[in-house]
Formats: C-alpha cells, structure tokens, sequence
C-alpha cells in the first residue's frame, strides 16, 4: 500500500525522495487539488459543517458574505490582523474545513477533475487504487 497522500497532504507512502506534489503537477494542477481521494476534486453539492459557528459566532454564510475566504483561503474581505483561521475555530475546526465558501464542508458527491494525470501519466484512479491517497 502506498498512501502517498491523505486529505490534501503527503502519506506515508510518499517519501521524501518524491519532493513535493507540485513537482508531479501538470499545468499547475496536482492530485491534492485534481483527485477526490486526495481531498480535491470538484463537489457536485457541499454542505457546510452544520451549525458550525466561529470562537466569535460568525457562520459559514458569515465567512461568505464578508468574502473572508475563498474555496481553499484567504478571501479579499480577510485583514492580515484577523491572522489565521485557526485562531477562529471551535474544537479544532475552522471555516477552512466547516464551510464550503472556504474549502471545507462536507461534500455529498464528488468527481475527480475529468482527465487530469500527473507528470508521470498517474491518474486520480491510480492514486486511489494504490492508496497513494486516502480522504
């Protein structure tokens, strides 16, 4: 079993040797942004954590409103002052993983981006067939 990677980062198939997922990139794109199993992909219908609220009780339709985040960071409407989102969180989670606006939620259905491969012509199947992912 390889698990070269889990939810957007390296497993511990992955070693050291194989540098980054990016070096494996093709026109920018990896498998931790390509592949479902590598927690990327494209969600058909995202839910946000529910009733999933800030330390300062601002929800997941807060962080959109504001443009406080965007799918995957920082949004035009996040100051440097606000730091970081986890500063935020409640129990360990903050709007980057509860809510869908920030690259978070929970996604019902998703498909892997259609015909991506890596530099290496390995696909989003191949990731997950040989456990180089788990999500």
């Amino acid at each position: 079993e390889q698990e070269w990677c889990t939810n957007g980062g390296k497993g511990t198939g992955w070693l050291a040797e194989f540098g980054e997922f990016a070096e494996w990139a093709v026109d920018g794109v990896d498998a931790a942004e390509a592949c479902c199993a590598c927690g990327g992909g494209d969600c058909e219908e995202c839910f946000d954590s529910f009733g999933w609220v800030s330390s300062t009780e601002h929800s997941c339709a807060s962080y959109e409103e504001q443009e406080w985040c965007t799918n995957g960071g920082k949004g035009t409407g996040w100051l440097a002052e606000f730091g970081e989102f986890a500063e935020w969180a409640v129990d360990g989670v903050d709007a980057a993983e509860a809510c869908c606006a920030c690259g978070g939620g929970d996604c019902e259905e998703c498909f892997d981006s259609f015909g991506w491969v890596s530099s290496t012509e390995h696909s989003c199947a191949s990731y997950e067939e040989q456990e180089w992912c788990t999500n």
